[in-house]
């Protein structure tokens, strides 16, 4: 059961793993296809050194997992380092791999590998520092996500209003902090938004703690390189559903007052003839519907009033 649950969530993952034995892939999902080209049935087998470590560090290589197969130690277990992986057409990308040890019952040390393509953030990281800083200093929260819902960047504000730190947020998605945001309505939402291009609603968002506020955020589909995104920004309006909760109450208020008052009261708009607003007795007695008040005037009125017994 436990075999089966382990396999299943790494063929779900949406980054690639790689799980080896002495040096050889034995597991190998869609989002390592994806990634290095190569399929399920042509990457078994295959040394994972050669597809994550260049050709002048082989020989190194070799020999630190042979140490670590004894051993469970290693220069890399445990860490999360970047490296340039090769794909099977020869094109380079830059990636963050993170190998971890584990030891079945019998069996030498192995290791898992989850590799991470992060072309995107590097590019990124390589936009002029102005722009960058400008970004990361923004009043409001800001990110970037790929179709899959991870982040590859956010701002500063937005680490700050939830809680994390930028690394930890960079291995997170958005289904993780929105909770309006499950994997089945995002790929309608993903639909949609490559279609308007651009789209603004209002959402929550929970922070590390558990606590969740409410946020607007525009959203806009972008193009960069040869990879879709989506780049937002996020804006706190706490404080407005808090404004607008107490005005709600004080009209509330208000209309109960004006309506148990024994006059007629009513407000009127002189420059534009039109009644703006008609207390209860006086709409029940001219027979006035509440979505006709601004379209009578004076002599409407008066006429309505002429007609009464």
């Amino acid at each position: 059961m436990t075999e089966k649950l382990s396999e299943s969530l790494v063929c779900n993952t949406t980054d690639a793993i790689g799980v080896n034995h002495q040096g050889e892939v034995t597991i190998w999902n869609q989002s390592a296809t994806k990634m290095f080209g190569y399929s399920a049935r042509q990457a078994i087998g295959m040394n994972l050194l050669d597809l994550i470590v260049p050709d002048h560090m082989h020989e190194k290589a070799e020999k630190g997992f042979k140490t670590f197969a004894e051993t469970g130690k290693g220069a890399m277990i445990g860490k999360t380092t970047e490296c340039i992986a090769k794909c099977k057409d020869g094109s380079r990308f830059p990636a963050e791999v993170s190998v971890s040890g584990f030891k079945p019952e019998g069996q030498h040390w192995q290791a898992v590998a989850i590799v991470r393509d992060i072309s995107i953030r590097k590019q990124i990281d390589d936009m002029p520092r102005s722009n960058q800083y400008m970004i990361d200093h923004y009043s409001d929260g800001s990110f970037w996500i790929d179709q899959q819902g991870n982040f590859v960047n956010v701002n500063h504000t937005m680490c700050r209003n939830l809680g994390y730190t930028r690394d930890e947020m960079l291995s997170m998605t958005v289904f993780d902090i929105d909770p309006v945001f499950t994997r089945q309505f995002w790929s309608e939402h993903w639909k949609n938004l490559k279609e308007q291009g651009a789209t603004h609603l209002e959402s929550f968002h929970k922070t590390r703690s558990g606590k969740t506020f409410p946020v607007d955020i525009s959203m806009n589909y972008i193009c960069f390189g040869d990879r879709e995104y989506n780049f937002a920004f996020v804006v706190d309006i706490t404080e407005r559903k808090q404004a607008e909760t107490v005005l709600g109450k004080i009209e509330i208020k208000h209309q109960k007052l004006v309506d148990s008052v024994a006059a007629l009261p009513w407000t009127y708009d002189i420059t534009n003839d039109r009644f703006t607003f008609l207390g209860e007795q006086i709409k029940t007695m001219l027979g006035v519907r509440p979505d006709t008040i601004s379209h009578i005037t004076t002599v409407r009125l008066s006429i309505n009033q002429h007609q009464l017994p």
